[in-house]
C-alpha cells in the first residue's frame, strides 16, 4: 500500500446489507483486520469489524468517515474464523456483517467498550482426580477406531441414554487433549450442564476449561470465550452458541444427542449447531462425535 494515500477499512456492520462499509483508519495496519472498531453511524455509532484493508473505495472521499477507535484488547478473528462465518453466510444466506457480530458475546457488541467482570467464577476444585471407569470392550473398540481416523470423519456413537456414551467421549476427550489439542463438547439444553459441569471437574481438576451457555452473565461470558480464543481453555463445554467459540488449537468436536430439535436456533441467524459444527471439523481437518439414541 502507498504509505502516503489514506488508509481505508472495509468494515462489517450488524445491519441486513449484502457488503461492508469503508471508514478512514491512519494507524490500521493488516494485523487489525478481523478486530473490533467503533465507527460514527447516522448521528450515533455502532460496533463493526475489520474485514479488509483496502488502496481505494468507490465511496467519494469527502462521503468516508473516520473510525473512532480500534479495539486491540482481545486478539482478531482468525482465517479459521473467517471460513467458518464466511459459509455460514452463504449457506444461511445472512448478511455477513450481521453473522459475524452475531458471533461475538453481547459484552464485546457494546458501544462503550469491554471491561472484564470485577469478580471471576472460580470452577469448583477437587482434591483428586476421579479415576476413569475402565472401558468394556466394545467401548474400548469403539475409541480405538476413532483414534486411528485423526483426520475429518464423522462418527456415530448410538446408544440410549445410560448405555456407556459419556465415557466413550471422555476417553476421546483425554487422548485429545494429550496430543496439545483443544476440544468441543455441544450439548442440547443447559439443564445438561450442571452434571456435565462436575463430571469434568472431577475428572480433569487442573484443567483449564470454561462453560458456555445463555445461563452465564454477559461479562463473564465474554471472558471465558476469550480464554479459548487465546488457547488458553483446553476444553469448552456448551450450548448452541458455543459452535462458534474461537478455538485456535481444536482438535475433537463432540455432539451429544445430536438429534435434539435444540441445537437450531430459531430467530435472527438461523443455523443447525450440529450442521455447523460437521462444517467445522471438516475445515480443521479433524474427527467429530455425534451421540445419538435416535439419531438422525
Amino acid at each position: 500500500m502507498d504509505l502516503q494515500s489514506p488508509v481505508i477499512v472495509e468494515v462489517l456492520l450488524d445491519l441486513p446489507l449484502p457488503r461492508g462499509f469503508d471508514y478512514y483508519a491512519a494507524l490500521a495496519t493488516e494485523e487489525d483486520v478481523g478486530r473490533r472498531v467503533k465507527v460514527p453511524w447516522g448521528t450515533g455509532q455502532k460496533v463493526g469489524v475489520i474485514r479488509a484493508l483496502k488502496h481505494t473505495s468507490t465511496y467519494p472521499a469527502d462521503k468516508i468517515k473516520e473510525v473512532l477507535e480500534i479495539w486491540r484488547d482481545v486478539p482478531p478473528l482468525n482465517a479459521r474464523d473467517w471460513q467458518l462465518l464466511e459459509f455460514c453466510s452463504s449457506y444461511y444466506h445472512y448478511p455477513l456483517g450481521q453473522t459475524v457480530l452475531a458471533m461475538l458475546p453481547p459484552a464485546l457488541r457494546r458501544v462503550g467498550g469491554w471491561q472484564p467482570p470485577r469478580r471471576v467464577r472460580q470452577p469448583r476444585k477437587y482434591l483428586s482426580q476421579s479415576s476413569a471407569p475402565p472401558l468394556n470392550e466394545a467401548q474400548r473398540s469403539v475409541v480405538q477406531a476413532i483414534l486411528q481416523q485423526p483426520n475429518f470423519a464423522v462418527h456415530l456413537i448410538h446408544g440410549v441414554t445410560g448405555s456407556g456414551k459419556t465415557e466413550v467421549y471422555f476417553s476421546l476427550i483425554e487422548k485429545v487433549l494429550e496430543r496439545g489439542r483443544q476440544v468441543l463438547l455441544l450439548v442440547p439444553e443447559i439443564n445438561l450442564t450442571p452434571q456435565l459441569e462436575q463430571r469434568l471437574a472431577r475428572r480433569w481438576p487442573n484443567l483449564n476449561w470454561i462453560s458456555l451457555h445463555s445461563g452465564v452473565s454477559e461479562k463473564e461470558r465474554a471472558r471465558r470465550w476469550l480464554t479459548a480464543q487465546t488457547g488458553a481453555a483446553r476444553l469448552v463445554l456448551g450450548t448452541r452458541l458455543a459452535v462458534f467459540t474461537p478455538l485456535p488449537e481444536l482438535g475433537l468436536i463432540v455432539v451429544d444427542e445430536e438429534h435434539e430439535a435444540s441445537f437450531k436456533q430459531q430467530d435472527g441467524l438461523r443455523y443447525s449447531a450440529r450442521d455447523l459444527a460437521i462444517v467445522r471439523a471438516r475445515q480443521g481437518e479433524f474427527p467429530i462425535i455425534l451421540g445419538s439414541a435416535t439419531p438422525t
